[in-house]
């Protein structure tokens, strides 16, 4: 996880603008626009008496540039699905890293679950509801291969879903089956399209399909390190190059946003659309309030083929 930078492109400090208003604790944020509202998903936090559970949690704003008013709608599920739970030998004080789609009509939300002393085993889950504020019904295991934490479903040709998911055992991806939104049961196709990122999210725009990931380290308030990097390809299973053509499977990405105080490490992104304006949200840990986790937003543009993170929304 903790890496040398690689080369910069259209470099961006987290610090460099105000803040979004409203409850805006988010890490891992995934967030998705139903109607004229805008609603982010968190990885939950461990001793949080009004989340026992460490549920996924729901926050919800209806301003039309998702930069106040952001509100707390709730947990996901009040106790741990029992599978969990047997998997793992014990409950996780939380579940990470949520991410959202809309799937045939019907709202998936992916998540992973794992514990901290225990690198080597997470598992992939996936809960659905007919509406984004829920309930929500748990669909069970999606996948346990290579510690797939940090899970990212991204459309590839011909409306077909991919899921990459990635850490410490690499970034990979896999083909969605579109009727069950779990894997292929006819293509088992695994391909390494990183190594050395997390948090993996992918957005196409011009015939190219650009990976973020995040490197460094996470989860330690002002002391951790997280930066973003992109790479890119003509193909969702890539090969992702940065923009000195380094392959991302060889330690390859291209900086293009990073974190200085007061906004500390700037990572855990989730790519999304409004309309035909590309957004990357994140977040950094607040210096000004005890390192705590915080959402942050950017609109994306591109320059000659490679993006370019906006200032942040306020």
């Amino acid at each position: 996880m903790l890496l040398a930078f690689a080369a910069l492109a259209t470099l961006v400090p987290a610090a460099s603008a105000s803040a979004l208003t409203g409850s805006t604790r988010l890490h891992d944020p995934s967030i998705i626009k139903v109607g004229s509202c805008f609603y982010g998903f968190s990885t939950g936090f461990e001793n949080d008496p009004l989340n026992p559970s460490g549920s996924i949690t729901e926050y919800k704003t209806c301003d039309p540039t998702a930069a106040t008013g952001w509100v707390k709608v709730g947990n996901i599920w009040n106790s741990t699905p029992s599978w969990i739970v047997k998997k793992l030998g014990s409950n996780p004080p939380n579940i990470w890293a949520p991410d959202i789609k809309v799937i045939n009509g019907k709202y998936y939300l992916y998540y992973a679950a794992s514990l901290w002393a225990n690198n080597t085993i997470a598992d992939m889950g996936v809960a659905t509801a007919t509406s984004i504020t829920g309930p929500w019904t748990d669909q069970g295991l999606v996948t346990d291969v290579n510690y797939p934490i940090d899970p990212n479903v991204e459309r590839g040709p011909k409306n077909s879903l991919y899921v990459s998911w990635g850490s410490w055992a690499g970034t990979y991806m896999h083909l969605l089956d579109n009727a069950t939104g779990k894997l292929s049961t006819t293509n088992n196709n695994l391909w390494m399209i990183a190594k050395g990122i997390e948090s993996p999210t992918i957005m196409h725009d011009g015939g190219y399909y650009y990976l973020f990931g995040s490197k460094g380290s996470c989860c330690s308030g002002v002391n951790s390190t997280y930066y973003t990097v992109v790479g890119r390809s003509t193909s969702i299973t890539g090969p992702y190059l940065d923009k000195a053509g380094v392959n991302m499977v060889s330690g390859g990405g291209t900086t293009v946003l990073t974190g200085a105080s007061p906004k500390v490490a700037a990572g855990g992104g989730d790519a999304y659309e409004r309309g035909a304006l590309k957004y990357f949200a994140y977040h950094y840990y607040d210096a000004n309030n005890a390192g705590r986790e915080t959402l942050d937003i950017r609109q994306v543009t591109f320059s000659n083929g490679w993006p370019v993170m906006g200032a942040p929304l306020s």
